[in-house]
């Protein structure tokens, strides 16, 4: 007995120690865990004549962002995408068929990549990293092996300018690594709208010289749409489909008052039946007693079923509680407006923040008014100014798809001269 016991001592122990092998990750050290395993990585050989450009993400947030930068990179003529994201979702991976990119690989094959020891594998000459100071947070070897060795310029996306301006309190390690990339002049960073540039410009001095610019996150969905999904829209005349998207957190939105506006006006027995679509995850909110039929739940939707419901919809409603979204970041609920082609109610705060929104592709609401005043009132339009404002807000897409394009060309074209005719 006792020597059966001890023989299975020595077995849990080795395969311990086979476990803890196999889960080793970059975090220890700077590269010396990669394996060159050409089965998993899918990697580009070293064409001189093509731009090689990488997006980089290692967390699982933000997917429709890197799929925006994918949609502009894949625009570009002689030039190699490759995006690297661990955990997407929602079958992200359909999207990007749609702009003949592959699926993403895994961060680590971006490291092995970049490390550049075969030399018949070239190197990016241009990565975007798409949570820039978690991302340098998580891997602060690496990129500093990547500063020093190599002369890829790097474009860092801030998403929310207070965290990065606070970021020293956090993991001075990261912020110091950016200094120093911001001083070699080998990083761009990118805000997704104009009033978290501004905040930026305004409030991060600890960096040196930033180069801030813009780029909003829109890109097609058109031909995302499910037909399937199209069905958990009833698309009865009587029916008036509103949404919020996003995570059900009463904190960030506003729920109560629009469930209770929403039930007065059905108490009121008016001409139309309001229902209000949350489409996110999380939680189910608490729907008051007589809104039951009104308020539908769409959990984790894939990216194809959340743009065809959404597209189907009346209007967009913020429904923000925190002013931080017309200062310091940026509401989802914006670019989610702009993908579909559904205008979006927006307060003077919004409008001002955003500024390449106005009265012609939203809803405006006006001071005194609240977001559902608005969807009440705008229900008395003609059916000709309703169509109108939802050409105007695909008009508006298309114009900020071309622009990102066209910045985007610029700023290769000045980094890199030989690739300025991608």
């Amino acid at each position: 007995m006792l020597r059966g016991q001890t023989l299975l001592i020595v077995v849990l122990i080795t395969l311990a120690i086979i476990t803890l092998t196999s889960i080793t990750t970059f975090h220890n050290s700077t590269f010396e865990n990669v394996e060159n395993d050409e089965k998993r990585c899918r990697l580009p050989d070293n064409d001189p004549n093509s731009l090689k450009l990488a997006i980089f993400e290692d967390r699982d947030s933000h997917d429709e962002v890197v799929l925006a930068f994918a949609h502009i990179f894949s625009k570009f003529k002689n030039t190699k995408v490759k995006i690297f994201k661990d955990d997407y979702r929602y079958k992200m991976e359909n999207v990007l068929k749609a702009f003949h990119l592959e699926k993403p690989q895994s961060t680590n094959c971006f490291f092995e990549w970049a490390k550049n020891e075969d030399a018949k594998k070239s190197i990016p000459d241009i990565v975007l990293c798409n949570t820039c100071e978690f991302n340098i947070k998580t891997f602060p070897n690496e990129f500093r092996h990547l500063l020093v060795n190599t002369n890829i310029h790097f474009f860092c996306v801030i998403h929310e300018a207070e965290f990065f301006l606070n970021l020293g309190d956090i993991h001075q390690e990261a912020k110091e690594l950016l200094i120093d990339f911001s001083k070699a002049k080998r990083m761009t960073f990118l805000t997704l709208s104009p009033h978290v540039t501004k905040y930026a410009k305004d409030y991060i001095k600890w960096l040196v010289n930033p180069r801030i610019e813009t780029i909003i996150p829109v890109f097609p969905t058109e031909q995302s749409y499910s037909r399937q999904a199209k069905s958990k829209v009833n698309s009865d005349p009587k029916n008036i489909n509103l949404a919020i998207q996003g995570y059900y957190q009463p904190q960030r939105r506003d729920y109560k008052e629009i469930f209770e506006q929403i039930l007065e006006y059905k108490n009121a027995k008016n001409e139309y039946n309001l229902i209000l679509h949350l489409l996110g995850s999380g939680q189910h909110l608490q729907v008051p007693h007589g809104l039951e039929d009104n308020v539908i739940f769409h959990d984790k939707l894939t990216y194809e079923e959340f743009y065809t419901v959404l597209s189907e919809m009346f209007a967009i409603i913020p429904a923000l509680t925190l002013p931080d979204y017309t200062i310091n970041k940026i509401s989802s609920s914006i670019p989610a407006s702009l993908l579909v082609g559904v205008p979006l109610i927006a307060s003077s705060p919004i409008l001002e923040a955003y500024n390449f929104l106005n009265a012609t592709n939203t809803w405006p609401q006006a001071d005194d008014k609240s977001e559902m005043d608005v969807v009440i009132a705008s229900l008395q339009e003609s059916r000709q100014t309703i169509e109108q404002k939802r050409e105007g807000v695909k008009k508006l897409a298309e114009e900020i798809m071309n622009t990102n394009i066209e910045l985007f060309r610029g700023w290769i074209a000045e980094l890199l001269p030989k690739y300025s005719n991608i």
